[in-house]
């Protein structure tokens, strides 16, 4: 059991095995955010074909390890994830450099779904072209 939150403001050790600390508050931040509505966002862009590719090279190039903590009992199973070294710019990391954006590292998977959609319709496209154009030849 982590340490007591009270009184609001102050923080406190949830022993989630992330070793972070959190800041007390009377609302459950998993309610509260992220909050996604328009109406809550300013300078709001739908992301461009181009944007998903950009998106999806970014998401390539993050170095994927297993590993576990150095707080982590011995024998617990390894994590799996990505090693912020060397991705510090990605969208994926905080902007404190020292933990990951889940938020942001989802929507980059589900813009690569997406790009690699597209790139699979293109090339059913054009398997069915050569398909077609083998078939008239016999």
């Amino acid at each position: 059991m982590g340490d007591a939150c009270t009184p609001d403001g102050t923080l406190c050790d949830p022993v989630d095995g992330c070793n972070t600390l959190y800041q007390c508050t009377d609302t459950d931040p998993a309610v509260d955010c992220p909050i996604s509505k328009a109406k809550h966002k300013e300078g709001v862009r739908l992301l461009t074909a181009e944007d998903l590719s950009r998106i999806e090279q970014e998401l390539h190039a993050l170095p994927l390890a297993n590993w576990r903590y150095r707080w982590t009992p011995v024998g617990a199973p390894p994590r799996l994830g990505f090693i912020i070294d060397g991705a510090l710019s990605s969208h994926a990391v905080r902007p404190n450099g020292e933990q990951v954006d889940l938020y942001a590292y989802t929507t980059m998977a589900i813009a690569t779904i997406r790009a690699q959609s597209k790139t699979i319709e293109t090339l059913e496209q054009r398997l069915g072209a050569i398909e077609e154009q083998l078939s008239a030849q016999r």
